[in-house]
């Protein structure tokens, strides 16, 4: 398999190498170009194997990275804030946003997504009984997708860079969160 990589790739090296170059491609000279650069980009394709196979090892060895725990703590260091700011920060053009979901006449000059996702909870105000806590529950569920996400991207981290670097953008995400 690998030598089928080695050959897919010196093959789009020799063409665009030579496309590059004459603006064209002789066939006989791309062949031969790719004959020679196989084997070096086989073997190339075999080291980076071998490098992932290397930390894919180290990194089940390590413990592993707790995407759920990350998720917790990230989302309680949100909560200060949603209590002092109760029912949340409304930023300067969310009345706007609230009159396109409400009107069903939408600009480009809000995300669509976060202006329906707005008029959403704007209509929930009838189901909860105030604007209040309709905002509220708009400002959960907006910490909780965010912290969702940076917990999503640390385990990310974490399978491809190790548990480490996991923790240490988890630590930067949550001191930025809590700040």
């Amino acid at each position: 398999m690998l030598c089928i990589g080695g050959a897919v790739y010196a093959l789009f090296y020799a063409l665009g190498w030579q496309m590059e170059q004459n603006g064209t491609c002789a066939t006989s000279v791309v062949f031969l170009r790719m004959a020679l650069l196989m084997p070096l980009f086989t073997l190339v394709l075999l080291a980076l194997f071998h490098l992932t196979e290397k930390r894919e090892k180290k990194a089940r060895s390590e413990k592993a990275f707790s995407g759920a725990c990350s998720f917790c703590v990230l989302l309680l260091c949100y909560l200060p804030m949603f209590v002092i700011m109760y029912p949340g920060i409304m930023g300067y053009d969310s009345p706007y946003q609230m009159t396109q979901a409400l009107s069903g006449k939408y600009s480009t000059h809000h995300p669509l997504l976060h202006t329906l996702m707005l008029g959403f909870f704007g209509r929930m105000n009838a189901v909860v009984g105030s604007f209040s806590r309709a905002m509220a529950l708009y400002t959960l569920t907006q910490m909780s997708l965010l912290a969702f996400f940076f917990s999503r991207a640390c385990v990310s981290i974490a399978r491809f860079a190790g548990r480490r670097a996991a923790v240490m953008a988890w630590a930067f995400l949550r001191c930025i969160r809590c700040t």
